[in-house]
């Protein structure tokens, strides 16, 4: 299993717009091949007066899925958010292999 996982900042006075755009972009995201199961976060911990913080935690079947993501629809769905926020929101991405799982 893969994990994909975007860390977002988002300026406060748009993340509620921010927030109702996202949604329908994470539905499409689920809707490419080999992503299973998204988990979306909110950051209870931070102390950024001026933005809000998210975590999407993405998984996905195998690392060819990831990386037919990336060469296919990363780009796209990226720009989504550029042409709508711009630089008002910031992502950051790290993938992740899972090795072990305890319950």
């Amino acid at each position: 299993m893969i994990i994909y996982q975007v860390e977002l900042k988002i300026e406060k006075d748009i993340a509620k717009a921010y927030l109702l755009w996202l949604t329908p972009h994470m539905k499409k995201m689920m809707s490419f091949r080999g992503f299973l199961k998204v988990d979306f976060y909110e950051e209870i911990t931070n102390e950024d007066e001026d933005n809000k913080s998210y975590t999407a935690i993405y998984h996905l079947a195998s690392e060819a899925d990831l990386q037919a993501y990336l060469s296919e629809h990363a780009q796209e769905m990226r720009d989504e958010g550029m042409k709508r926020f711009g630089n008002r929101c910031q992502a950051k991405r790290k993938v992740y292999y899972l090795k072990k799982s305890f319950s």
